[in-house]
């Protein structure tokens, strides 16, 4: 039987973790999580129903797998080191027990077993309750509210975050999780209209250099020159994105109160077990967005006029396949375009794009039928998505 729990809701297991949810349907007995919270003697945050205090993963989602083992590669993905904080090791090992290479994404996955939640946090269920009576430690946030209240149904919208889980402070802002497509169409016209939408935002673009063997899918080496006369290697560049990126909503009265804005799904593009992933190694695209794939806003996108602008079938890793005819067959099959973390721009209309990150081939395994997608910002591969008209163009 499969599990249905919301993504990014919480969940706390019985050695005192709290972690989000990252999809909505899960393997048997278990659930797909990214830790976030864990239990620290005088940590910065106090939680406000178990008087515990914690402390947090500030790259909880920065996984990488350990190629430099005896006899191959290990499996279980390691977090990387915080420079603020410096965790002690069993922190980690609390994780690493329940990794484990998943058979549907490819990829090792966190997959926490249900018996160990011992608090699920229902994000729908509390924006709910607090629609139908505003508790007091909520009440700075009453206008905000009021302008969520007056925009969606009830049903679309929840809170996430530390009111969620309980550990807010006095300075953190309200998380509010918009579900589906229609109600983010709302969200878009409501950040609109309250100035929520910020003109411009700096992103760390990591390109390929002149000497990236992908190159040679351009034959007369366009890219390449582009980004010499940029100057442009491997390294962070700042690009200035105008009009693109979704921000947040101040209250009018006191600018130190806002409220932050996530665009989710409540059912997966693909539920799990009914695909098989394989990646098959690394892409530059251009392309237009049409739309999102099945009217999902959860970062998932329909791609057409593809380019492809460059391909390595040398994995994130120095892992090769050393089948580079499958990279060029799966990059015939690209359709859609999955970004996700930091890169995960929810309001990307009809535009054209350049994209790098991930290839990977996906089987439906209820009808057979093997596609591909590009995948932008996963712990594979880093990447980024940006308008086609601001490609390479560094900023101050």
């Amino acid at each position: 039987m499969i599990i249905l729990l919301r993504k990014l809701d919480y969940v706390l297991d019985d050695d005192g973790f709290i972690s989000m949810l990252i999809y909505n349907t899960h393997p048997p007995g278990r659930t797909f999580i990214s830790p976030k919270y864990f239990p620290r003697e005088a940590g910065p945050w106090r939680s406000q129903e178990m008087g515990l205090d914690y402390d947090r993963f500030e790259y909880y989602w920065n996984l990488k797998q350990n190629n430099n083992v005896e006899g191959g590669v290990d499996r279980v993905y390691k977090v990387d080191k915080n420079p603020v904080h410096d965790y002690a090791m069993s922190v980690f090992s609390s994780f690493n027990r329940f990794v484990s290479m998943d058979p549907c994404h490819g990829v090792p996955m966190i997959a926490l077993p249900v018996e160990k939640i011992s608090r699920y946090y229902d994000s729908m269920d509390l924006y709910k309750r607090v629609n139908a009576k505003r508790p007091p430690h909520l009440d700075k946030f009453g206008h905000l509210l009021d302008l969520v209240r007056d925009a969606f149904d009830e049903d679309e919208i929840g809170i996430t975050g530390s009111y969620l889980y309980r550990l807010y402070q006095d300075f953190s802002d309200l998380n509010i999780v918009v579900y589906d497509a229609s109600a983010s169409q709302k969200l878009f016209r409501l950040l609109s209209e309250h100035g929520g939408i910020l003109l411009s935002q700096e992103v760390p673009l990591l390109v390929p250099g002149t000497d990236w063997v992908g190159w040679r899918v351009d034959p007369a080496g366009s890219l390449p020159r582009l980004i010499q006369e940029d100057k442009i290697g491997f390294s962070d560049v700042q690009v200035s994105i105008q009009d693109r990126f979704i921000g947040s909503i101040h209250d009018r009265n006191d600018p130190e109160v806002r409220a932050g804005f996530w665009v989710s799904n409540t059912e997966d593009v693909r539920p799990y077990g009914t695909f098989a992933m394989q990646a098959r190694g690394i892409a530059l695209i251009r392309a237009r967005i049409e739309g999102w794939e099945r009217g999902m806003p959860s970062g998932h996108f329909d791609l057409r006029n593809i380019e492809i602008l460059g391909a390595h079938n040398v994995l994130p890793g120095g892992q090769a396949t050393y089948q580079e005819e499958l990279l060029q067959e799966a990059c015939k099959r690209l359709d859609a375009l999955q970004i996700i973390g930091e890169f995960n721009r929810e309001f990307l209309f009809d535009e054209e794009i350049v994209a790098f990150g991930l290839v990977q081939e996906i089987s439906d395994l209820e009808n057979g039928v093997v596609t591909a997608e590009l995948l932008v910002g996963g712990r594979e591969t880093g990447g980024w998505a940006i308008p086609s008209d601001l490609a390479f163009t560094t900023g101050s």
